[in-house]
């Protein structure tokens, strides 16, 4: 039993589902939050992070994108103090159009207040920035010990930037022998893919017999989900998502919208561009 996962950059598209109530792609994102949850069990040091159904490659990529790790995507914002800080932008434009010195030098305080208040308030959450984890459509083409293999692979890059290890280059292509030894400690077995060094990673029998009731989980989820994903010409582009439990993220830069995400910190509940 093994499933082999071979990193590296590549050209992502986007994909879309059946927006419908019989929808299974919030169970298998579940069961890939899941997961997750049970290699942070057997590595304490693995952090929650956002974790989701991404796009599928472009049918012009050279190489095939199965899974993906972004380091610090999102990060807590509080939605009123948002609001607040672009209806002071809008009066302080105003104030500026009027010429009126007097409600601009009271603008003015009141923006810094505000951005002194957010400062220290993403200070403060800063132990909630997520990492997001995606699985891509390809990725999810395969059996459920290869969508192991690919969540404990980005693992791997979890755990090295968890540590200040720099376990890759050239824009995430180049794995180097940081990874193997991380990726080692994961249970996997890894191989050299030149040009890309240490990123063929195998789940070998050992390992999967660690992760039963998960790899049961995902199969089930994975042959139910089956053919509700779709190319799209036109990736939908998002900044923030809303938690249904009420929490907020941002991204420091527009991104694609993942098709499904969840929180490994909370475990419930599903994430919305």
């Amino acid at each position: 039993m093994n499933g082999v996962h071979r990193g590296g950059q590549t050209e992502c598209g986007a994909a879309s589902y059946r927006r419908d109530r019989n929808s299974r792609l919030p169970s298998l994102v579940q069961a890939l939050a899941s997961a997750w949850q049970e290699i942070a069990s057997r590595h304490p040091d693995l952090p929650p992070v956002l974790i989701g159904i991404g796009p599928s490659s472009r049918a012009t990529a050279k190489r095939r994108c199965h899974a993906h790790f972004a380091p610090a995507a999102w990060s807590p914002v509080g939605p009123n103090a948002s609001a607040a800080l672009k209806a002071s932008s809008r009066a302080l434009e105003e104030a500026i159009a009027r010429r009126d010195l007097d409600a601009l030098s009271d603008l003015l305080a009141t923006s810094a207040g505000l951005l002194i208040g957010e400062a220290l308030q993403l200070s403060h959450d800063a132990h909630r920035i997520r990492a997001e984890v995606l699985v891509t459509a390809d990725g999810l083409a395969g059996s459920a010990v290869d969508v192991l293999g690919l969540l404990l692979h980005e693992a791997g890059h979890t755990l090295a930037s968890e540590r200040g290890v720099k376990d890759a280059s050239r824009q995430g292509r180049y794995h180097n022998r940081h990874f193997k030894t991380i990726a080692e400690e994961l249970g996997l077995d890894v191989a050299q893919d030149p040009p890309f060094g240490w990123t063929a990673t195998t789940v070998p029998t050992a390992t999967a017999a660690r992760y039963t009731d998960a790899l049961a989980t995902l199969g089930h989820e994975l042959s139910s989900a089956r053919g509700e994903f779709a190319l799209s010409r036109r990736p939908r582009i998002v900044r923030s998502q809303t938690c249904l439990c009420g929490e907020h993220v941002r991204s420091g830069r527009a991104r694609v919208a993942p098709l499904a995400v969840l929180c490994t910190a909370c475990g419930q509940s599903a994430w919305t561009a």
